[in-house]
């Protein structure tokens, strides 16, 4: 209706100008003849010529302008709990704003943004938000996605963004916490976005969680608030994901109340561990503790200060003496990342005993470099440096994280497909990412480079296993079963057999350990196997990395999980040393190294 609008406007203004002539002026300007007596006439012919070709020119013109000004050129996420899309043109004139769930509804009750400028649309729906009672002190963060086909683009209006969000937030006069991330066109993030009846912006940032912590339910972590979620995401060191301030705890007891419940159970204790978690539905604090040599594992509901898992583990080399003055988690963190070269991530931190002596030990990464590093937890003072994989033929660069190799991948796949593992991993001296994935009754077996995200290896079978949702349960309905069957347990491993169509794992309830098998088809428990008591072990994990230490110093372990071999408790692992992999097995109760496999 526009264009046509326009074009009236444009030929009545011409017709005053040239009145009775239009119509057939360029019918006259193919005839013209070539005789003495029509050149004469040429300029005012020309005139009309002109005339009608301006007329087209403005029509032409001006249809183009109005779609170019109607056309979508990004789509901005705004998430709080209420979830809306705003679709912009070039020019950041709001197009549409969609409401993505009930919530969101309400706040764009009555209020029409179509036509205003994006700073103005974004300090509205902020302010609508915090005047429902959506932002708070205590749900300070919002979740700003920008979804564009450039990505140069969707940097600048990422940062924008999170300029007007801060100072919309300001305006109200509160700390608030930003969340940005960008999100790709892919039709299978659309497709998850749908299901999970979120906006795609918030499924990006659920999807990111899910790749740092697998044991985690989509469904679940759908129904949470991007404050919780934040919470989540800042507590996995996510680096996908860029946040401004930091996210309210204060619907929760709070990390001193937490820590405190800890020491009275535990008078004197020395806790070692401890970050904010989503456990079996609830949001809690988790950790480990130290007292007297022995380690005790714990969770305390965030809301109610209860605890709700407690676990002696074992007795340790040494004990940490309460009454020293040990560097928190925070200082130790900060203390190495000081030694570290610029954008070097922390991978874990814990305080342990080793010769008796009180250290934190950490695994880090910059580029292509792995380190393990221990510090006095008194002094700060390094006690062990140990650097492996710039000596690789694979040399600078900064290794992609696992959320950007799924992104990568999920691109080349066909629609809907399903990565059911990726693990990084050192091949023929560079480090990638082993990729497994199904779509569509076909398994891939994928290898990109860690650091460029080139394809290294790219196989394919025809499989019996379906990806399609009618065809099979999902996942986390196969995790939902084994948990009711086992209440309060933890699952260890869990992975998708695509071949046999099932899924398979462990898990540990009340101190024993069952491997078991799901049907992917109709969700039975078509295996459930008694592997013993966890405590037949008598050798920690952590003594265990210290027997491989022993056999390869300064060696970087890949891999390392508990298993039971011919009814004896084993630790089986991989490690690597100057380019070599080796694969081992240890006796969990002698300590023994019971196998030992050179991979060249």
């Amino acid at each position: 209706m526009k264009n046509q609008y326009v074009e009236q406007r444009l030929k009545k203004e011409l017709e005053e100008i040239t009145p009775n002539v239009i119509d057939g002026a360029l019918e006259k300007c193919s005839g013209v003849s070539q005789s003495a007596k029509i050149v004469k006439k040429r300029p005012k012919v020309w005139q009309m010529c002109a005339a009608a070709a301006a007329v087209l020119v403005l029509v032409i013109g001006g249809a183009f302008f109005i779609n170019n000004l109607n056309a979508v050129d990004s789509v901005i996420g705004l998430d709080v709990n209420p979830s809306l899309e705003i679709s912009i043109n070039k020019n950041e004139r709001v197009l549409s704003v969609t409401a993505v769930n009930k919530d969101a509804e309400g706040i764009l009750d009555g209020m029409d943004l179509a036509g205003t400028d994006l700073k103005v649309a974004v300090n509205a729906l902020i302010g609508s938000m915090y005047t429902n009672g959506y932002i708070s002190e205590n749900q300070n963060s919002v979740l700003v996605s920008v979804k564009s086909d450039s990505q140069e683009r969707g940097e600048a209006l990422k940062q924008e963004l999170l300029a007007y969000v801060e100072n919309a937030l300001a305006n109200k006069q509160v700390e608030g916490a930003v969340v940005s991330l960008n999100v790709d066109n892919s039709d299978s993030l659309g497709q998850l976005a749908e299901s999970w009846g979120v906006s795609q912006g918030k499924a990006t940032l659920i999807e990111a969680i899910l790749a740092a912590d697998p044991s985690q339910k989509a469904e679940e972590l759908a129904e949470l608030s991007i404050n919780d979620l934040n919470l989540l995401a800042q507590s996995k060191h996510i680096s996908s994901v860029d946040v401004s301030g930091s996210a309210s705890t204060g619907s929760y007891i709070g990390a001193k109340k937490a820590q405190q419940v800890i020491d009275d159970k535990l008078p004197g204790c020395v806790i070692s561990e401890f970050e904010m978690d989503w456990e079996n539905g609830r949001m809690v604090y988790e950790g480990e503790a130290y007292l007297d040599g022995v380690e005790y594992e714990f969770e305390v509901d965030a809301l109610t200060g209860e605890i709700v898992k407690w676990k002696q583990d074992g007795h340790g080399s040494g004990a940490l003496n309460p009454s020293e003055e040990y560097l928190t988690l925070e200082e130790a963190k900060n203390n190495i990342l000081a030694k570290l070269p610029e954008g070097a991530v922390i991978n874990g931190i814990k305080l342990d005993i080793d010769d008796g002596r009180a250290v934190y030990e950490a695994d880090a990464y910059a580029g292509s470099a792995v380190y393990d590093i221990e510090i006095d937890a008194v002094t700060g003072e390094t006690v062990k440096w140990e650097t492996k994989g710039q000596n690789e033929t694979q040399t600078g660069g900064n290794i992609i994280t696992e959320a950007q190799a799924r992104e990568i991948v999920l691109k080349k796949l066909p629609s809907g497909a399903v990565i059911s593992r990726i693990k990084l991993d050192y091949d023929d001296g560079r480090r990638i990412y082993e990729i497994d994935a199904y779509a569509d009754s076909v398994e891939y077996d994928i290898e990109i480079d860690a650091v460029s995200g080139e394809t290294v290896k790219w196989e394919s079978e025809r499989t019996d296993f379906n990806g399609s949702s009618t065809n099979h349960i999902s996942a986390d309905k196969a995790r939902e079963i084994i948990l009711e069957r086992f209440p309060n347990g933890s699952i260890i491993e869990f992975e998708t057999d695509i071949d046999d169509g099932k899924y398979e794992g462990e898990i540990i309830h009340e101190n024993v350990r069952y491997e078991f098998e799901i049907s992917a088809f109709s969700g039975e428990i078509v295996k459930l196997k008694n592997e013993g008591a966890v405590q037949q072990a008598k050798i920690s994990r952590e003594q265990a990395v210290e027997i491989i230490n022993g056999r390869l110093p300064g060696c970087t372990i890949m891999e390392l999980e508990f298993d039971e071999d011919d009814d004896r408790p084993v630790y089986e692992g991989e490690a690597r040393q100057n380019g070599i992999e080796y694969e081992f097995v240890i006796d969990a109760v002698t300590g023994s190294i019971i196998e030992w496999e050179v991979d060249d």
